[in-house]
């Protein structure tokens, strides 16, 4: 008796031997091994929505979004040669360092934005004066993160961290200014013929507050919209905004009211509107102008645009790292 049991164990054994062995040839071949730990996907964590007290509250501004179907544009132009460029690395008239925002008036003139100061010039580049210093008194930019020109041909600059829209005549004379929330951070800024101001809270939320003001600083309107661009993604012009999507090639048309009309889906970043409504889309080497109902009017290639503006005469105005490029319509 005693035999047979050492025996029986010694079979047990054995047969455990085997079967880990088989096991283990298994697992190696085609299974992930025990003995390697598994890479652990991160589960991105999304902010709480933000909803600010003289903002509309999120359980009354549910969106019904429309979807419109466009196809991938076909790409037919070769390169768009500008017919006006300049620009240079540097802190003097015509020199840039970071280039926060662009945009034009109905004479053709650009404005371009850098964190504490503005740039005037003429369409083909000719400087002709700037404002601006680093501070919080009327005049001065701390973070300016946007800029716009009403019908009006005043000038309305957004800044970050003095939570303010500051508003200026077309040659830079301080105007007026007025305060969005002092606890939150705008990241971009449009204004309509009208001189209608829209104001994209920084929010990166589902549903992101849009504030519309006159010219005066007066609160005309609240809306909410979904998962809102960074900077620069918001243009009004032609009855319409346009506000671009953080995570998609997209951006939603509205009425400005803030009625949503629908999506259209062109990948790209910095977007600017026209007079007739017209949308443009700064897509990196791509430019891209659709009808507001999201037909491709045009598109062509460039440099890498960031920023992008429309001025007087259909012309286009795009800025990337420190060139400024102005296209014919």
């Amino acid at each position: 008796m005693p035999g047979g049991k050492i025996k029986l164990k010694l079979f047990t054994a054995f047969l455990a031997i085997i079967v880990s062995s088989i096991l283990y040839a298994v697992i190696s071949a085609g299974c992930i091994r025990h003995d390697i730990a598994a890479p652990v996907t991160a589960v991105p964590t999304v902010q709480a929505t933000k909803t600010p007290t003289v903002i509309i509250p999120q359980a009354t501004a549910t969106i019904t979004r429309t979807f419109t179907s466009l196809p991938t544009p076909t790409i037919t132009s070769t390169l768009c040669l500008p017919a006006f460029s300049w620009g240079t690395s540097g802190t003097g008239n015509g020199q840039f360092g970071t280039i926060m925002g662009i945009a034009a008036n109905s004479a053709g003139d650009c404005y371009v934005l850098e964190k504490t100061r503005v740039q005037k010039f003429k369409q083909d580049g000719t400087y002709i004066t700037q404002w601006g210093s680093y501070g919080s008194a009327p005049g001065q930019f701390d973070w300016a993160n946007g800029i716009a020109v009403g019908g009006s041909g005043n000038v309305y600059v957004l800044e970050a961290n003095n939570h303010r829209v500051q508003k200026f005549d077309t040659d830079g004379n301080y105007l007026s200014s007025w305060g969005y929330m002092p606890s939150q951070i705008a990241n971009s800024l449009a204004v309509d013929g009208a001189d209608n101001v829209y104001v994209v809270i920084d929010c990166t939320c589902l549903n992101t507050p849009v504030i519309k003001y006159d010219s005066a600083g007066n609160s005309l309107t609240q809306w909410m919209t979904n998962w809102a661009t960074l900077s620069n993604g918001i243009a009004a012009g032609g009855g319409y905004v346009y506000i671009g999507v953080i995570y998609g090639g997209e951006f939603n048309r509205f009425t400005d009211t803030g009625t949503q009309l629908g999506t259209c889906y062109i990948q790209g970043g910095g977007l600017a509107a026209d007079t007739a409504g017209n949308v443009i889309v700064a897509a990196g080497s791509q430019i891209y102008k659709a009808a507001p109902d999201c037909t491709i009017l045009k598109t062509w290639q460039s440099t890498n645009a960031n920023w992008i503006a429309t001025g007087g005469g259909g012309y286009i105005y795009t800025a990337y790292l420190y060139t400024v490029q102005v296209f014919a319509p």
